[in-house]
């Protein structure tokens, strides 16, 4: 959010993947970053039951990094909640969630009846770190994880594979950025119906033949399933059902020096 970078109508507006920048929620207002979170009508009455009135006036008026790091540096809690940095994120990620629900599956819910369902999920991420704090045989070990970016005159492709459980469809897509984080161009693919493994397979197979028809000189694609990663690596297991795909890979690797083996982008 910091970076104004998640897929608002302003940003696909911005890339001609739509031709309007408005809200689809309100439809009165450009959708940025901080409209779609924090300023749509549709979303202002939930931060207005989380946080105390007396910060109202610096909540609503920040611009993006200065309005995430106050969330940082201030437990704006209404009701008291101790860990409010984490419960700002909780509630940010289930209005974008909610958000994207509106926008491409028609449900039309207002962010208020979220509220819920952002305590209980703060109740159990509260549970969860308690017991592992608790544990004595336990070892703490934080890393800032982010993307980063590739060496002078290479690119970096980010695939990634989705999966719906309602009605097990897959697809996967990616995104091409040079060396200092412009995006460059994209690409998505519907792939009928299958599990989470196969999408993240073939994210890497569609991205590192994106890269190969459209000629980029060096590209590193880069995953963050680890499982997929380590079948493309592995030797094991010829007959699997997705051996035809991880040969395909290794073909297009084999034939382009300057496609770099997919890389794990994780802890």
């Amino acid at each position: 959010m910091a970076h104004n970078s998640i897929m608002t109508e302003s940003q696909r507006a911005a890339r001609k993947f739509s031709d309007t920048d408005f809200c689809k929620r309100c439809g009165k207002y450009s959708e940025s970053t901080l409209h779609a979170i924090r300023d749509c009508e549709t979303v202002m009455p939930l931060w207005k039951t989380l946080i105390k009135q007396e910060h109202w006036s610096n909540f609503f008026s920040l611009n993006e990094k200065d309005w995430i790091k106050y969330n940082l540096d201030n437990n704006c809690s209404k009701n008291h909640v101790d860990d409010w940095n984490s419960m700002f994120g909780i509630s940010c990620w289930y209005i974008w969630k909610q958000r994207n629900d509106w926008v491409f599956n028609n449900r039309h819910n207002l962010a208020n009846s979220l509220i819920p369902i952002i305590y209980i999920h703060m109740r159990n991420f509260t549970a969860a770190n308690n017991s592992i704090c608790c544990d004595s045989n336990f070892q703490k070990h934080l890393e800032f994880i982010s993307w980063k970016p590739p060496e002078q005159d290479w690119m970096k492709i980010n695939v990634d594979g989705s999966h719906r459980k309602d009605d097990n469809s897959i697809c996967c897509g990616g995104v091409v950025r040079d060396n200092i984080g412009r995006w460059i161009t994209g690409f998505t693919k519907r792939l009928g119906h299958g599990s989470e493994f196969q999408a993240e397979i073939w994210a890497i197979l569609l991205g590192l033949r994106f890269a190969h028809d459209k000629g980029f000189p060096k590209v590193i694609i880069e995953t963050d399933s680890i499982m997929a990663l380590n079948f493309v690596q592995s030797n094991t297991d010829i007959q699997h059902p997705l051996g035809g795909i991880r040969a395909r890979i290794r073909e297009l690797l084999s034939m382009d020096y300057n496609l770099s083996l997919p890389r794990w982008v994780g802890s």
